[in-house]
């Protein structure tokens, strides 16, 4: 294209001295040459105005005029009164523009027969990297003025950004009434006078947010005269019918965002506010999803206008939700049926909700209702072909998954993480490990993410939260010691949830790590009440005797089942048991309902054990038959000896009333036991 026409650039620069530079470099490196830089110098009282001298004297095509501050405008009007060219442009002193600005603004408006051009921009962060965008591929967009949209996702809506030739210019000024707006007025004016415009859609010009922007700080009575900017574009484009319910729209929506600003800052006078109440009144009705193509901010828009009271207390109650601190779970997030592991799972984000934040859970394993567990599903009913030999595919299985995954939506709702990649850019306060053996390295054989996520090797250190994690062994094996120690030596304050778990981080540490009770009990029988759910097919009426055994039945606990049976006169229901399937297909909130409606329990489970102290139910436990028989039952002989149900072990030697359940002696121990949780962590997260 021939660098014929001059081209005018008119910059209003007022105390931008640690930004300026980088603007006019912009400027000065466009690909068309034949520009006049009009800097307009509204009395800065920083080195601005020399910067201004100096690039004078580099280089001919740019003049500086000093002039006593009288604001953007009246800069702005000023170069308007002066510049040379044949077209002409705005630039703000602290944004940066595209080298191609000029050059493909200028070539649209030519090639296309219009008076104005306009293009698209980026916002950045002050602070932030600025990436030049690449312009081999664009689209130009010709738009007569009954077609133009204020609503549209590519609308332009300032004088910067805007090629303008002299004809539409010509007599035309910015309103010096206008602090907020007065750019947009400009535009739609200019918009007017040309009838005809064209947009090429890449970003040419790069917008900077600053702090103490006026469009962007708190809202006062200066800002409100956008909205009177607004009004008078309406009143412009009076006679356009569908080009004026697009500006009704924005006013509306603008009135909008301003009353959320008051709610939160509350300095604007009374009439003001109660002027944009009524204009968003007035003009709700141009809200509807034809014209916003947003049904949820159609929704917001016409509740406020028609409920303002209404809306005010949900606005309130998300903006306090929002101000709130954040905390993801990290826990062993079992795809199989895992009652103690949900369970507990939940009580961590509840204990750590009512600290005041919100709380989500990582979830990392695959699950076990993908599409490829359903189709083997499937051919095992119609063939009985299983793919192992833990009968993983009978029906009745498969509603225990449902039923678990029903509860983990309902009550976890988890984000779900397939790599480091992705939890490193979520933001959160801090990341909470725990419980559960989170911190058994035989478990990481299942999945390398685990060592990482469990040792929370991707987090600073002062987001690094411990919540009762548990080694579920003695002792480390040799080749992991290096590793936790190089981690948890980073962790500020460690917690773990057995004795023998103080004795390892010691031994690598040198730290004294806190015993925390599990997770589970952190919570009162009324808390637990709210997730408890009815089995269905199962009379609660009648007394029953509840049976949880994650381990192979002795004989003698067989025994002692039809004993007390039949000596009470209890009905019998085996949680593990595929004969009673409507037992069988349990989930986590049937788990609690069975325990608190039982009149006594058998198990070799430690959260069964839980449960029935809490609930205040006679209970007797087992030894359990199986290889990790001598972990579990540290555990349990832990949790007995602390809360002093010790006589409930049916191996203790100790005098047992069958149906005892005086626990009171138990639950003065809990009370003691949830502080010392709340106080670690309150310590760990630094809450006063």
């Amino acid at each position: 294209m021939a660098e014929e026409q001059i081209v005018s650039i008119i910059i209003p620069v007022y105390n931008v001295e640690r930004v300026l530079k980088r603007c006019l470099d912009s400027i000065r490196t466009q690909t068309y040459k034949n520009i006049e830089v009009l800097l307009i110098d509204d009395g800065s009282i920083d080195k601005s105005g020399s910067i201004c001298d100096s690039y004078v004297k580099q280089d001919n095509r740019f003049k500086v005029y000093h002039i006593v501050n009288s604001g953007v405008s009246n800069a702005r009007n000023f170069g308007l009164d002066r510049f040379k060219g044949e077209y002409v442009t705005f630039i703000d002193s602290d944004d940066i523009v595209s080298p191609y600005l000029i050059e493909k603004l200028l070539s649209a408006l030519i090639e296309n027969k219009v008076t104005l051009a306009t293009c698209h921009s980026l916002d950045y962060i002050d602070g932030e990297e600025i990436h030049i965008e690449n312009i081999n591929k664009y689209t130009k967009t010709v738009m007569n003025l009954n077609e133009y949209r204020f609503t549209s996702k590519t609308a332009h809506f300032v004088s910067w950004g805007v090629l303008y030739h002299r004809s539409i210019v010509e007599g035309l000024r910015f309103s010096l009434d206008l602090y907020v707006g007065e750019d947009t007025f400009f535009y739609a004016q200019a918009l007017k006078r040309a009838s005809r415009v064209v947009d090429i859609d890449i970003p040419l010009y790069y917008y900077i947010l600053y702090e103490n922007s006026l469009c962007h700080g708190n809202f006062n009575s200066r800002r409100y005269t956008e909205i009177i900017s607004w009004e008078r574009i309406c009143e412009l484009f009076k006679d356009y019918d569908k080009l004026c319910e697009s500006c009704k729209t924005t006013l509306a929506l603008r009135c909008f965002v301003k009353i959320l600003e008051i709610w939160k800052n509350g300095n604007l006078e009374d009439k003001l506010y109660q002027d944009m109440v009524t204009t968003l009144k007035i003009n709700q009705k141009y809200c509807g999803i034809r014209h916003l193509h947003d049904i949820k901010l159609s929704c917001k828009v016409k509740i406020l206008s028609i409920a303002p009271s209404l809306y005010y207390k949900l606005y309130k109650h998300k903006h306090k939700e929002m101000k709130k601190k954040s905390a993801c779970v990290i826990t062993i997030y079992d795809p199989n049926p895992n009652y103690g592991n949900r369970l507990q799972n939940y009580a961590v984000e509840q204990t750590i909700k009512k600290l005041g934040f919100n709380v989500k859970t990582l979830a990392f394993e695959k699950s076990c209702l993908d599409w490829k567990f359903q189709i083997k599903y499937i051919i095992a009913r119609l063939t009985n072909y299983h793919w192992s030999n833990k009968k993983v595919f009978g029906k009745y299985n498969m509603y225990k998954l449902k039923a678990f995954r029903h509860f983990n939506t309902k009550f976890l709702n988890p984000i779900h993480i397939m790599n480091l990649k992705k939890i490193t850019k979520i933001k959160t306060n801090f990341f909470v490990v725990g419980s559960d053996q989170v911190w058994n390295p035989h478990f990481f054989k299942w999945g390398p993410l685990r060592k990482d996520l469990f040792l929370l090797t991707f987090a600073d250190s002062r987001q690094k939260i411990c919540f009762s994690p548990s080694f579920g062994i003695e002792s480390l094996p040799y080749e992991w010691r290096e590793y936790f120690k190089s981690n948890l030596s980073t962790i500020p304050h460690i917690s773990v949830r057995e004795e023998t778990g103080t004795k390892i981080i010691k031994e690598l540490t040198g730290q004294d790590a806190t015993v925390l009770i599990d997770p589970t009990m952190m919570l009162t029988v009324d808390e637990w009440r709210k997730i408890a759910k009815k089995s269905k097919n199962v009379d609660y009426n009648k007394p029953y005797i509840f049976t949880y055994f994650l381990g192979n039945r002795s004989e003698q606990i067989q025994s002692d089942i039809k004993k007390y049976a039949r000596e009470y006169g209890f009905k019998v229901y085996n949680l593990m048991d595929y004969t009673q399937p409507e037992i069988f297909a349990s989930g986590p909130s049937e788990f609690i309902y069975f325990i608190e409606h039982a009149s006594l329990v058998f198990t070799d489970s430690f959260h069964a054990c839980v449960f029935s102290f809490l609930f205040n139910k006679p209970f007797l436990v087992y030894n359990r038959q199986s290889s990790d028989m001598a972990n579990m039952m540290s555990r349990i002989e832990t949790l007995l000896s602390k809360f002093h149900l010790e006589r409930k072990y049916v191996n203790s030697g100790l005098t047992n009333d069958i149906m005892e359940c005086n626990y009171a002696e138990g639950f003065r121990q809990l009370e003691i036991e949830r502080k010392k949780v709340i106080e670690f962590l309150k310590m760990s997260m630094e809450i006063k």
